[in-house]
Formats: structure tokens, C-alpha cells, sequence
């Protein structure tokens, strides 16, 4: 079974564009692919502002090394 991690990016508004902001997290705890798109539609909830945006996806944990 593959085990998967979500990992989330933090973006910014600088007034013009979308910019990263050097913020990642990585969520290590062992997930389906399922359970990890679950946790990722929860997150991008909280996302819904004018000047932050989350980048959230799902990784293979193997392919995190």
C-alpha cells in the first residue's frame, strides 16, 4: 500500500501577484490517497481569503525523499 503525505504552501498577495512566502508544511502522518485528499478539501477550506493561499497536495512519501 502506498502511504502519502500532504504537504501545504503558503502564497501571498504582494498588491500584483501571488507569492510564495518560504512557508511549507508537511504533514508526516500515514495516509491513504483517500484519506489524504480528505484532509487536503478540509484544508482549503480555510483558504478563502483575498491576500493568502494555501497550495495543498498530496505526495507519495517515497517520492519526499
Amino acid at each position: 500500500m502506498d502511504i502519502f503525505v500532504l504537504v501545504i504552501g503558503m502564497f501571498g498577495l504582494n498588491g500584483d501577484q501571488w507569492v510564495f512566502m518560504g512557508n511549507q508544511l508537511v504533514i508526516d502522518l500515514e495516509m491513504t490517497k483517500s484519506q489524504c485528499e480528505r484532509m487536503s478539501e478540509q484544508i482549503k477550506k480555510f483558504s478563502d481569503n483575498d491576500f493568502l493561499k494555501f497550495a495543498v497536495r498530496c505526495f507519495k512519501r517515497e517520492d519526499m525523499v
